[in-house]
């Protein structure tokens, strides 16, 4: 009996080994980050999400001073608007809320680079937008804003950017299983400092199954991609050649599960997780608090 006993306690401390070293293998395989920023308690924080505190972050971009979160409600019952968290862009520190119209799962939000110009929202299967300058006006509280125009669309709005060089909105849709469903589209916004901007189409290109987020910024593309708790995500970069509409993809990144918008700067590619939110924490394999910031010469673009 002393015998069977002693190996099952060699067994257990050699299985808790094996694991710890395959969840230390696993956490190293993911890219380092350069810098982070938790948003665990703004997403459970029902005074600065109107009303909800099971929120869950999905689009992320660069407006000007600012830098925006997307989110939607996700507990039972669904019914408390979507929002756009407002950060300071120099040191990310909170800035406001702006409280959206409907309930909208908002998978991309976008700024199209004028001062005069707009906030653009995934609406399902439209965009919505709203002026920038209501930016300024949410600080330190939860605003509530409409939209000054509704373009409808004949797919669904799963993410979205704005590219600042080339001047064009893009708009994905995401797909698990679809190749042909899985694409981006480019449109100009033309009258973007009037209250009815109008998106004229450019052209369309496949993207990854499961994409989540996009960002392009002149020769240079990132999307993110990732379906479920328990799978890592891919940061697919590529270098993108504007008159030929041609992206040649450069890496693929492993990231934790659950990735969703992505956006370039200068120096940093960031990337928010939905794994943070309440609805996902405790089930995620490898759960992340915070939005990341990556340095962008890691990945070969």
């Amino acid at each position: 009996m002393k015998i069977v006993t002693k190996r099952l306690w060699v067994f257990a401390i050699l299985f808790a080994i094996m694991c710890n070293l395959s969840f230390a293998a696993s956490a190293a395989a993911y890219q380092s980050t350069s810098a982070t920023y938790d948003i665990y308690d703004l997403v459970r924080s029902a005074a600065k999400s109107g009303g909800c505190s099971q929120m869950v972050p999905q689009g992320i971009t660069f407006a000007s001073d600012y830098l925006l979160i997307s989110a939607y409600c996700g507990d039972e019952t669904g019914t408390h608007n979507s929002v756009i968290y407002v950060f300071n862009e120099s040191d990310k520190s909170y800035y406001g809320t702006i409280k959206l119209p409907g309930t909208a799962h908002v998978g991309g939000v976008a700024y199209d680079c004028s001062t005069s110009g707009n906030i653009w929202v995934s609406n399902g299967n439209s965009v919505g937008c709203f002026k920038y300058s209501k930016l300024a006006d949410c600080k330190g509280k939860v605003l509530s804003v409409t939209y000054n125009r509704v373009a409808d669309l004949s797919y669904s709005a799963s993410t979205m950017c704005y590219d600042a060089v080339n001047d064009y909105l893009w708009i994905a849709q995401f797909s698990e299983t679809d190749s042909e469903k899985s694409f981006a589209r480019c449109y100009a916004v033309n009258n973007k400092t009037t209250t009815s901007p109008t998106l004229p189409y450019q052209f369309q290109i496949s993207v990854p199954l499961k994409t989540q987020g996009i960002s392009v910024r002149g020769n240079r593309m990132m999307i993110s991609s990732s379906y479920g708790r328990t799978k890592d995500s891919q940061l697919y970069s590529y270098t993108w050649d504007q008159s030929k509409k041609v992206n040649t993809l450069k890496s693929t990144t492993t990231l934790p599960p659950l990735s969703e918008g992505v956006v370039m700067g200068t120096t940093y590619a960031y990337v928010v997780y939905e794994s943070v939110s309440p609805v996902y924490y405790d089930t995620c394999t490898s759960p992340v608090r915070y939005f990341a910031a990556y340095d962008i010469t890691k990945f070969g673009i």
